[in-house]
């Protein structure tokens, strides 16, 4: 008797639980939502307190990281390198806390937006026109 009753609680509380639990935003839906209006030619506002409400230069922090040096040439003084190279700034319009609509539902603390050799060619967001000038 009381296995039955034990049954029936448990069922009761699982069903409540599956009914109160969060859906999950899924990072696709998020980035879907957020690049519907986006104009990636457009840069985004510079966070400059010089300059508030203007705009300003967007503040763009990069790191590079020297993996290896190799093919040292002291006759033609020519070598390779290999290293890493990394940029970080702020674009307020890819920001998507606003997308949590509801109490019931569940939104990711990021996105990672990332790139490679192999991704599409057409440009998404915004990000620093960077060169290396002497680079061959």
């Amino acid at each position: 008797m009381w296995y039955h009753r034990l049954t029936t609680l448990l069922l009761i509380i699982s069903i409540i639980h599956s009914v109160r639990s969060k859906r999950k935003l899924k990072e696709q839906e998020i980035i879907q939502r957020i690049l519907k209006d986006y104009d990636w030619r457009v840069r985004p506002r510079g966070m400059n307190a010089t300059w508030p409400d203007t705009g300003g230069p967007v503040l763009v922090t990069v790191n590079i990281y020297l993996r290896s040096i190799s093919k040292i040439d002291d006759v033609n003084m020519e070598y390779s390198a290999q290293f890493t190279f990394r940029e970080e700034w702020t674009d307020q319009r890819l920001a998507y806390e606003r997308y949590e609509e509801s109490g019931d539902t569940e939104v990711p603390p990021f996105v990672v937006l990332a790139t490679s050799e192999n991704a599409d060619q057409s440009q998404q967001i915004w990000m620093p026109d960077t060169f290396f000038q002497n680079e061959k």
